[in-house]
């Protein structure tokens, strides 16, 4: 072969080389223009993973379901709480209802004036402060609370002269001084007026200014279902108890009723009883008891 042949197979070669060469940086470059548009394409479905993608939906959609489900049973939980707070609220204001109702009751069962203008009470003061706020009018509450009040004293007594507290000094038979200063001293404490003319050392006195007044229960000619009754329906803790000697209408001795028992006998707070302040039982037919005094008519709510 002539060197004109060799160089003419060795052009072509090369030739057929970059043919092919450009050929192939062709389809290349024609491959990644094709990759770089299938990015910007949003992603086909794949008809054979339909299954896969209804699952994944569902699972998506329970998602949800739960969340709402969850808030739906928050929002329930705090409805009920709310609606256990007003029920609870309702139960209260009911007790509260009831137990006025019941006091209410219980009043005019007591009520021993038939005066309809005039409401007295003779029951056991009220213990719920909110009950007490219901209580209007002439109606007095004060019954148990006095007694209480006047205990403090107990002890006082002539041996160490602390009695002469009561009788602004004076040494005499001090019954009566305790009684008239212990109803003034609690009308001062809690707002209530003493009416005009209560008060005295003398027990006589007491008596008269009850007979003056209207007030004045006279049990000297009663029967013991009598004198029973009376406790019942009328007489109540903080009364004022008349004594009398053996001989007929002098007076001897005065007292607060603290409680009646369930025995027939009622239990007293008095002053210079065995020469001090204490309490004493009777029984409600005793000889010597002349009457009783009740407190609703010695004391009345200041007018403001």
């Amino acid at each position: 072969m002539s060197d004109l042949s060799v160089k003419a197979n060795v052009v072509g070669t090369i030739g057929n080389k970059n043919v092919k060469n450009k050929k192939a940086a062709k389809q290349q470059k024609n491959e990644k223009l094709v990759k770089s548009s299938q990015k910007d394409e949003a992603p086909k479905l794949d008809v054979n993973n339909l299954e896969d993608f209804d699952e994944n939906k569902s699972i998506s959609k329970n998602k949800g379901t739960e969340k709402t489900k969850a808030f739906k049973t928050t929002k329930e939980a705090e409805e009920s709480k709310n609606s256990t707070k007003k029920e609870s609220k309702k139960t209260k204001e009911k007790k509260i209802r009831d137990s006025f109702n019941s006091f209410a009751d219980n009043v005019v069962k007591k009520i021993g004036n038939k005066n309809k203008s005039e409401t007295k009470v003779l029951s056991k003061p009220l213990s719920d402060d909110s009950l007490k706020k219901c209580i209007t009018g002439s109606i007095v509450d004060i019954d148990d609370s006095i007694v209480s009040f006047g205990e403090k004293y107990l002890g006082y007594n002539e041996a160490d002269k602390s009695y002469l507290k009561f009788t602004e000094g004076r040494e005499e038979a001090w019954c009566a001084d305790f009684a008239t200063y212990v109803v003034n001293e609690y009308a001062d404490e809690y707002g209530y007026e003493v009416k005009e003319g209560f008060g005295s050392c003398a027990v006589k006195e007491i008596k008269e200014w009850g007979i003056k007044n209207d007030c004045y229960i006279d049990v000297m000619d009663m029967t013991k279902e009598q004198k029973e009754d009376l406790f019942k329906n009328e007489l109540g803790p903080g009364d004022l108890i008349i004594w009398k000697t053996e001989k007929k209408g002098a007076m001897s001795h005065v007292g607060f009723i603290k409680d009646i028992n369930d025995d027939g006998t009622f239990t007293t707070l008095e002053g210079n009883t065995h020469d001090q302040v204490a309490s004493n039982v009777f029984d409600m037919d005793d000889w010597e008891i002349s009457g009783y005094i009740k407190l609703s008519d010695v004391l009345q709510k200041k007018v403001k």
